[in-house]
């Protein structure tokens, strides 16, 4: 899964509304209550944590928060939306995409019933397009797709079609069709961002994905590589997008055989997921399962106590920075 959430401050800082936010007039009103002032504190903290990608952190700040409001006002009123947008998205970060469904769709409910909250509106198409993201990691392709056609239009009628949010939606369409859409928003990506930009990389490794389906197994390990690199170099060591791309590399030595560089690939994937998301992980597993199947392809099992990667698994875990 690639990083792909933008922190919400910052786009409803940069995003142009067709109507007055009601977030406003509600934070203006809100002033006198002190709860309430408390509520926004929690929220900013809980944003800088997730900003910043200290996971865990927005999740337990986001949750205080939650906590507070229902005490305080009830498990309806509005500011719950901000929260569970949040919390839904620190959640994906970490891998646990049923407690991101859970979160989501609270805020998209409330939503729903409360009034004010235009289509334009970007707590909407925040969720509307963090909804979409998870469906698509999720395998439901048919609803990941009508919901970033949504975010498109939105987007391309309140910040037009070179805006980043603009491309970044374009991003998650079908991959299929993506690859006009993909240099797109690279290009909109390295004007706005600059050329070493995560957004850039994003995009990068997107393309590296359509490269692997199609079987452009060379095409596939440029991009990928590529991609790795600005990753590196922007220092995103603890970010599971770093172990996806060294995976998917790993596949695609794999399909070259190039079985000693798949291997190492599978190994630091293995050493980083195990590290950030835990050894009971799904992607952590598949990474086990990786291994073991190209091990026993190789012949190496049996040998393996005597072989010059005797235990390269553990020292990999060991020794790992990740």
């Amino acid at each position: 899964m690639l990083r792909t959430f933008s922190p919400i401050q910052r786009e409803w800082q940069m995003s142009p509304l067709k109507n007055p936010a009601m977030s406003t007039v509600r934070r203006d009103m809100a002033k006198r209550d002190t709860k309430i002032i408390r509520v926004n504190e929690i929220e900013e903290e809980a944003n800088a944590f997730l900003r910043d990608g200290n996971f865990e952190d927005a999740i337990s700040k986001s949750n205080e928060g939650i906590a507070m409001l229902n005490q305080c006002f009830g498990s309806e009123h509005p500011e719950h939306i901000y929260l569970n947008i949040l919390l839904g998205e620190a959640y994906m970060h970490c891998g646990n995409y049923g407690a991101a469904a859970t979160a989501l769709n609270t805020a998209n409910r409330i939503l729903e019933q409360s009034p004010g909250f235009t289509e334009t509106h970007i707590w909407r198409v925040t969720c509307d397009q963090d909804l979409g993201t998870l469906h698509r990691v999720q395998g439901n392709l048919a609803e990941s797709e009508r919901l970033f056609r949504k975010v498109v239009e939105v987007r391309r009628s309140t910040q037009g079609a070179s805006h980043p949010d603009t491309a970044f939606a374009y991003l998650q369409g079908r991959y299929d069709r993506a690859l006009n859409l993909l240099q797109k928003a690279r290009s909109t990506f390295e004007t706005y961002y600059g050329s070493d930009s995560v957004q850039v990389a994003s995009a990068i490794n997107h393309t590296g994905s359509i490269y692997l389906r199609q079987g452009r197994m060379h095409e596939a390990l440029e991009a990928y590589t590529q991609g790795q690199a600005l990753l590196e170099a922007r220092g995103l060591y603890q970010n599971p997008d770093l172990a996806t791309v060294c995976c998917n590399l790993g596949i695609v030595h794999e399909h070259l055989e190039q079985y000693d560089q798949a291997l190492d690939c599978y190994e630091r994937a293995r050493a980083m997921r195990e590290r950030i998301l835990g050894s009971g992980h799904p992607d952590t597993a598949s990474c086990v399962l990786h291994i073991g199947r190209l091990m026993l392809a190789m012949g190496r099992l049996a040998g393996r106590a005597h072989h010059p990667r005797e235990h390269a698994c553990t020292r990999t875990a060991q020794s790992s920075t990740w």
